[in-house]
């Protein structure tokens, strides 16, 4: 859970956190995944790319449709496969590989145990990072590039800080 340099350094601006009672379950609506979902769908935008580290041959979502990164370009530290998706262009691939059909638990367990972490990368700085297996490291770094605002149906969306 590691990155190497200059990934290594991030101000988290924002923490996702959910709150959910013991019968919501995570592909819910209001449930864990589905809230992180939506959150990287808002931050996909900003980014540039997104790093997945996996489970070697556990996660077929990602290892034959994305690259897999040499450790010269690796992120993260350690020694798991890690893939990158180049955004926007493999947005849709990414969106698939986080998503959770309601109700199949086999994709809720690689979804929260396969994927070992990923991270949205703008250049040489981390958007948004996550570590499936642990609630509560879903991270975004909003410093100077986006912030957040409730939106009418009461769900966040982020936005540009600076005016463009």
């Amino acid at each position: 859970m590691a990155f190497v340099e200059p990934f290594d350094e991030m101000d988290t601006t924002h923490r996702i956190v959910t709150r959910q009672s013991s019968d919501v379950k995570d592909w819910d609506e209001t449930g864990q995944l589905t809230v992180e979902n939506r959150v990287v769908d808002s931050v996909l935008g900003y980014g540039d790319a997104i790093h997945l580290s996996v489970n070697a041959g556990k996660f077929d979502r990602t290892e034959t449709k994305l690259e897999r990164v040499d450790e010269s370009r690796k992120i993260f530290a350690g020694s798991k496969p890690e893939y990158r998706a180049v955004l926007p262009r493999d947005g849709d691939i990414v969106r698939s590989a986080l998503a959770v059909t309601p109700g199949n638990t086999d994709e809720w367990s690689n979804r929260l145990f396969t994927l070992n972490e990923f991270a949205i990368i703008s250049e040489d700085d981390r958007l948004y990072r996550s570590v499936p297996h642990h609630g509560h490291i879903r991270e975004v770094d909003a410093s100077g590039r986006i912030s957040h605002r409730s939106n009418s149906n009461g769900f966040g969306e982020f936005v540009p800080s600076r005016n463009e």
